[in-house]
């Protein structure tokens, strides 16, 4: 049922896109539900980079920032290439893009809401059966491990703060930046296991020293 009301709204969005044209649309909907769908795997990425020189959750909080900021550059700047076309404006390609960016941004609204609804926890208190027409609908496979993300991430934020007492302003660096387990998780994607990038093994001592040490200058006589 929601797969099919999600069509509806697609076109219905593809009709009004096509009417509109696509000439300085600024892709508000689209920029924001594209940038929440992708960068969890650039930010994972980008963590598991910054692990041998940073804590962990530094790691985190850097890869979070630097992924939504270079998925965000990039979805403006290939979005903006289509729309700073004054030649399309009022023609039959400006009506025509209108039309497909009508369909994505009615994707993208169906994007948005599901994510809000898994982040949210909203299937742990919801009836089952509108739960089922959320996660069976064509665009959640799409976003389910993005979903599984966020929501990971904010019930792990829940469970530390729930359990936080004064006690712990006063533990060491060290373990106030150890990551914890997350115990009952439930998660939105049925198999789904966080599993937190292995940092980089350090280059030995040994092979350090001799990658540093200046050539012998009577080898070169």
């Amino acid at each position: 049922m929601m797969s099919i009301a999600t069509l509806i709204l697609m076109v219905f969005l593809g009709f009004n896109g096509k009417n509109r044209g696509v000439v300085n649309y600024k892709f508000p909907v689209e920029k924001l539900a594209l940038t929440l769908g992708f960068m969890p795997n650039l930010g994972m990425f980008i963590k598991g980079k910054l692990l041998p020189f940073v804590p962990e959750t530094l790691a985190t909080v850097l890869g979070v920032i630097l992924g939504l900021g270079i998925v965000f550059f990039l979805l403006t700047y290939i979005l903006g290439k289509i729309t700073k076309i004054p030649e399309y404006e009022y023609t039959g390609t400006d009506r025509a893009l209108g039309f497909f960016v009508g369909l994505l941004k009615g994707f993208c609204v169906v994007v948005l809401l599901v994510m809000l609804y898994g982040v949210l926890h909203l299937d742990t208190v919801s009836p089952e059966g509108l739960t089922k027409q959320v996660k069976n609908n064509f665009v959640n496979g799409r976003v389910n491990e993005s979903i599984d993300y966020y929501r990971s991430s904010v019930y792990t934020v829940y469970v530390k703060m729930s359990g936080a007492s004064v006690e712990d302003l006063y533990v060491s660096k060290a373990a106030l930046l150890a990551e914890e387990k997350v115990v009952g998780y439930v998660p939105w994607t049925e198999g789904y296991v966080y599993v937190a990038p292995k940092p980089e093994p350090e280059e030995p001592e040994d092979d350090k020293k001799k990658g540093s040490e200046l050539p012998d200058m009577n080898s070169f006589k």
